[in-house]
């Protein structure tokens, strides 16, 4: 099994990040938070991407096309759902900036939405 933080060139250190990991690898489905409507809605409701909403809108469908980027977005929900401090809960996390695929590099950022949600 290839990890996801080799694969898209990230560090991320957790002492949650097996167990979340596991858990994201798991789940075939796609999470609810991951789809237009929920995104609408939470900003409609909380505001929480008031200047990168368009960007984020925009970029959805291409971190859904990518299974490696909904897999992070997975992995970061289920160490967030811990409910950990940040300092706890992660020991390092950097994104390496580099294209995924086809997806607009200024879009990268777009898994790390479970920042956001949790």
């Amino acid at each position: 099994m290839t990890d996801i933080r080799k694969t898209l060139n990230i560090t991320l250190e957790s002492p949650y990040f097996d167990d979340a990991y596991s858990r994201a690898l798991a789940e075939n489905e796609m999470p609810a938070w991951l789809t237009e409507d929920f995104i609408r809605t939470l900003n409609d409701v909380c505001h929480v991407l008031p200047k990168s909403y368009e960007n984020v809108l925009e970029a959805l469908p291409h971190v859904v096309a990518v299974p490696e980027l909904c897999l992070l977005a997975k992995t970061l929900y289920y160490i967030l759902e811990t409910q950990k401090p940040y300092s706890q809960a992660f020991t390092a996390l950097t994104l390496k900036h580099r294209r995924i695929r086809s997806m607009p590099s200024a879009m990268i950022p777009l898994p790390f939405f479970p920042f956001l949600v949790t």
